[in-house]
């Protein structure tokens, strides 16, 4: 990790004025973390934290952020990022093995 940090900045507006904003953090540093995932005509974004267990869907509607509580990602760490927390402690790395299983999600899987 060379400690830099990603966080996005959306804003919403019309015409000239701005109408609506918000700051994600999540430190993915990926554009694929904003899209219409669900086909719905509204803005998605995958909230894929560090060391979660679940890549969360979160909808831009009007004027709030709104999560989708039914639609996630279950992922689990590797067993590179298990030893080395086992190791050196906690580390700034995102859990990457999505478990299907667990998973309650409505398109095929991409990531």
């Amino acid at each position: 990790m060379d400690g830099g940090i990603f966080s996005y900045i959306l804003i919403k507006m019309d015409e000239d004025k701005v109408i609506g904003s918000w700051l994600f953090y999540n430190g993915f540093d990926d554009q694929r973390v904003f899209a219409d995932f669900d086909n719905d005509g509204e803005l998605d974004y995958l909230d894929w934290g560090v060391r979660k267990n679940r890549i969360s869907l979160y909808t831009i509607k009007k004027d709030s952020l709104v999560n989708n509580r039914d639609k996630f990602i279950f992922v689990l760490p590797t067993k590179g990022q298990t030893e080395y927390e086992d190791t050196h402690g906690i580390s700034n790395e995102w859990y990457s093995i999505v478990d299907k299983s667990k998973s309650s999600w409505f398109f095929k899987f991409c990531l």
